[in-house]
């Protein structure tokens, strides 16, 4: 009854795409990737595997289906009920919808934390961590017979406590009508929120890596939920990625772990990458928020960063306040809303006007396919065919309504806020100053002497001006304004990256020990890290931001090749001696760019998790790259990435997080580190 070998537990199901992909199929886009289909598919075996059994563990056909009555073989068709906790319906609601969910079968979803009824006859799905209070749930659903098919579904591999936890607990149960229960791990810890973005949903990453009061217990626990989180992105993909990271503070400690997780995948076999892949094997490039503050707190100006700083976008569903003041929250799909699609990355500028001109269309589309149908204009009576032709567009067309609506409702609530917060003003002149393009300090005094916009849009221009402008005249302009803030209480993000700055002045020593989690991190280092990428930037740049230089430089081609075809052969290539694509030795190209190139490359070190051996990255080349951000990501940086990626052939990144903070989130978190920071 008790079904769950080791057979049944443990490696993730194989998704489309094959082993070892990043990017997609053959004939796809070359910068297009898979994640979120990969996951929805993973979720959808786990739903449709779920059916009734007989005492042998085979599935018992509905006798009075006529499907099943004029098939040769049995037919299976199942209603199921789906059980999550919160975790596991932060994994499922951005992938599958109600309707989705219904053609699944899934007619009832609760959550485990809930009073549950019996429902007899109808298999149930458990999607949740495997946590202590989840198993102790389970074991008494069980006792009490709920259900009569139970299946375990655990987002991660469960401990080995937990699972002989749950063993007992059910054999000391009656289990009077349980006829099977199964139990597998998905590897699912991570939230694929677009099929080039993912977030690991760890909020406040950023207080619990630098706040001065952690415990050791709390920041292990965090780094290896991390680490599991990246690894199962990792298994979901089948790569096995080179891992590249600073030299110092979280992200040495996580890439050291990982190596050794994704190590014991390849022993497992959970972990089979491909070997002969064309373009390589990617790198995986770990980078500390602390080294880049100021993007995080920046205004950004697109679309999409717009819908999370302004309408709140959580799990890709965003929350407006309408004209007559009701909550209203709207969902984007990142897989078939078109208007979403064609425009997330875009200034907010031209959205107004391409919502208005996809309105257009949808309009001259409708009006077309009314004049073919019956009693449509010119209509000479029409057919069955017309009918049909319009019943087959009709869903497709009132899908584009409701996506042209919803983005017409939440550009309206956007563009609201930008005139009432002034914040194209304050995007100006942020991103002049994170780009070194100079510092505006007429707009800079201008915005913050009349008070325009809220109180925290304030202290974020000042504290971007603060970290960014640091010499010279500007950082004499920058502490002019101080004052106007108040003392340390009534701005504690100041105090903490002021006890952050002086900590590093005095830490300089190369002999001083490694920084600690109460030390911040690496402020010092993650400091010359940024200044070392902000001094390459200017109007020569493309408008790359800090991270963006550094990913640039990791994967530039360089000049000749081991290819044989004057093009550089990506690392991991079977194309080359040795499956190494490198640079001759010795060359590291000419002029200014290699010499910015070989300063970036010193801040980070690279590693292989195959070979145990260091990767020199000033002769390896790379075609893909998965950027993970700890602390909190910044969707500026996830859409300056995707811009870099557009204007590079046979390049593809992907972004991840441990949570995709606002900048609003990030003040709030430097003022709890600042409030609770001994002086």
């Amino acid at each position: 009854m008790f079904d769950g070998p080791l057979s049944a537990v443990g490696g993730p199901s194989r998704s489309p795409g094959g082993a070892g992909a990043l990017l997609g199929p053959p004939g796809a886009p070359q910068s297009q990737h898979w994640l979120r289909q990969r996951e929805e598919a993973v979720l959808a075996e786990m739903i449709n595997m779920a059916v009734p059994l007989d005492a042998r563990g085979n599935p018992v056909s509905e006798p009075y289906s006529t499907a099943a009555a004029n098939a040769a073989e049995p037919v299976v068709t199942t209603w199921r009920l789906l059980i999550f906790d919160d975790w596991g319906r932060d994994i499922i609601a951005p992938l599958l919808k109600v309707g989705q969910l219904r053609e699944l079968g899934v007619t009832l979803y609760l959550h485990i934390a809930t009073e549950r009824d019996p429902v007899p006859g109808a298999p149930a799905i458990y999607f949740c961590a495997p946590t202590e209070e989840n198993i102790a749930r389970i074991a008494d659903d069980c006792a009490h017979s709920l259900y009569e098919w139970v299946y375990l579904n655990f987002t991660t591999q469960i401990p080995r406590p937990q699972l002989e936890s749950l063993s007992q607990k059910l054999c000391s149960s009656p289990l009077q009508s349980i006829r099977h229960i199964r139990v597998f791990d998905r590897t699912l810890s991570y939230v694929a929120l677009e099929n080039d973005l993912f977030s690991l949903m760890l909020n406040n990453s950023f207080v619990v890596l630098n706040k001065t009061n952690a415990k050791d217990e709390e920041i292990e626990e965090h780094l290896n939920q991390v680490v599991l989180g990246i690894s199962h992105v990792c298994l979901s993909m089948q790569v096995l990625p080179i891992l590249v990271h600073s030299r110092s503070g979280a992200a040495t400690e996580v890439a050291r772990r990982l190596s050794l997780r994704l190590n014991d995948a390849l022993n497992d076999k959970q972990l089979t990458p491909a070997p002969s892949s064309v373009l390589g094997r990617p790198l995986l490039l770990l980078v500390d928020r602390s080294s880049d503050i100021a993007t995080a707190l920046h205004h950004p100006f697109t679309y999409r960063g717009l819908l999370v700083e302004l309408g709140g976008m959580r799990l890709n569903k965003c929350a407006i306040t309408t004209s007559d003041g009701k909550d209203e929250v709207l969902e984007v799909d990142p897989d078939k809303d078109e208007v979403y699609v064609e425009n997330a990355g875009l200034d907010f500028g031209a959205v107004g006007g391409n919502i208005e001109a996809a309105l257009r269309r949808y309009k001259e589309e409708y009006a077309a396919l009314a004049q073919e149908t019956p009693g449509g204009i010119g209509d000479d009576g029409g057919d069955g065919n017309d009918m049909s032709k319009l019943l087959a567009n009709a869903p497709g067309l009132a899908e584009r309504k409701r996506c042209l609506d919803a983005h017409t409702k939440l550009a309206f609530n956007i563009l609201n806020k930008i005139r009432a917060r002034h914040l194209d003003h304050y995007h100006g002149v942020e991103l002049a100053v994170l780009q070194q393009e100079g510092f505006d300090a007429e707009e800079f005094h201008s915005l913050l002497s009349n008070g325009m916009g809220t109180p925290e849009d304030l202290q974020r221009l000042f504290l971007i001006a603060y970290l960014m402008c640091t010499e010279g005249d500007d950082a004499q302009v920058v502490q002019e304004h101080e004052s106007a803030f108040g003392d340390a209480a009534a701005f504690p993000a100041l105090a903490y990256l002021k006890h952050l700055r002086n900590w590093s002045l005095t830490t300089q020593s190369p002999s001083a020990s490694q920084p600690n989690a109460s030390q911040g991190f690496g402020w010092g280092f993650a400091q010359q890290l940024a200044k070392n990428i902000a001094s390459s930037l200017g109007t020569k740049s493309e408008t790359m931001l800090p991270l963006t230089k550094l990913v640039d430089a990791l994967m530039q081609d360089g000049p000749g090749g081991a290819g044989g075809s004057g093009s550089p052969v990506p690392y991991g290539s079977p194309v080359g001696g040795g499956g190494v694509g490198a640079l001759p030795a010795g060359s590291s190209g000419g002029g200014s760019s290699s010499v910015l190139r070989a300063k970036l490359l010193e801040t980070v070190e690279a590693y292989d998790p195959r070979t145990k051996k260091p990767v020199d990255l000033r002769e390896a080349v790379f075609s893909q790259a998965i950027v993970f951000a700890l602390g909190g990501g910044s969707v500026a940086e996830y859409d300056n990435l995707k811009a870099w990626e557009a204007r590079k052939q046979r390049k593809s990144v992907m972004y991840g997080c441990t949570s995709v903070v606002s900048g609003e989130d990030m003040l709030r978190q430097l003022a709890v580190l600042g409030a609770t920071q001994k002086s």
